[in-house]
Order: structure tokens, then C-alpha cells, then sequence
């Protein structure tokens, strides 16, 4: 399946037509480019390492909402290392949570990122809430 290079194109120009000068001298320009790069490659499995740390949070939700499509319609597998389990709450379909080494959890992600899990493997209390929009959340009461 040939991916719609125009769909890539205008994902890059609302990304960049939104930076601000500040933001074009950091991180968060390079970042997109380069993942435009290898979108344009038009690969069948995508590894990205935290491709959303030097975004804001706008971007972040752009750029997750799109690879998560993009994994979908054109069924590229998509490995993405992100420490916001919060992202990956409402993102990622699986998850593998690795920790010290070793793999501490996988497989769906409301079934691996339990209270259980944050507790084990981050020592911090927490609760999985829902929104009124149905989204689960975290909520860190403190540390343990």
C-alpha cells in the first residue's frame, strides 16, 4: 500500500507552520523533520525513541494521534519508547514495560499499566481514573 505522500506533507507543514521562532532553534523542528523523513520512506515498521520529548503538548497529541492512524490505514508497525504512560494510555494498542533489564509486563495497555504495575516498577502510588470522556488517567498520590 503506497502512502499518500501529500497526507505527509501536510502533516509537516501544520507542524511547522505553528512553530514559533523560539521553537524552530530547538529540538522539537528536528524532531519533525525527521520523522517526516522516514514517513517518506514509506517503511513497514516504524521505531521511534521518544519522539514527542521536545514537543509541546498539542504536538505531542498531533504527532501520537497521526502515528497511531498512520499504523492503522496502512498497518506499519509502530515501536515507540515513551516514559508518559499517560500517553500511552490513550495511544498505544500494546505495551511492553521494561525495567531494570528485564520485561516487567505486556500486551494490552489497560491491562499492563495497572496500580499494581506503577507501584512495582515506578514505587509510586497511583490511580487509574477514567474521564467523563471514558480516557484513563493517571494520578500520582505520592511516592512509596
Amino acid at each position: 500500500m503506497e502512502l499518500d505522500r501529500s497526507l505527509v506533507f501536510s502533516f509537516i507543514f501544520r507542524c511547522r507552520a505553528r512553530l514559533t521562532v523560539y521553537e524552530s532553534v530547538l529540538l522539537a523542528r528536528k524532531q519533525l523533520v525527521s520523522t517526516a523523513r522516514t514517513l517518506v520512506r514509506e517503511p513497514e515498521i516504524l521505531l521511534m525513541d521518544e519522539p514527542t520529548s521536545a514537543l509541546d503538548m498539542h504536538r505531542q497529541v498531533q504527532v501520537l494521534d497521526f502515528m497511531r492512524a498512520l499504523a492503522r490505514k496502512r498497518e506499519v508497525i509502530v515501536f515507540i519508547a515513551i516514559h508518559d504512560l499517560n500517553q500511552a494510555l490513550r495511544f498505544a494498542d500494546q505495551v511492553l514495560v521494561i525495567a531494570n533489564g528485564t520485561t516487567q509486563g505486556s500486551g494490552p495497555s489497560d491491562e499492563v499499566i495497572t496500580e499494581q504495575m506503577l507501584r512495582n516498577v515506578y514505587q509510586v502510588e497511583a490511580r487509574i481514573e477514567k474521564c467523563s470522556r471514558g480516557q484513563r488517567h493517571i494520578l500520582i498520590d505520592g511516592m512509596l
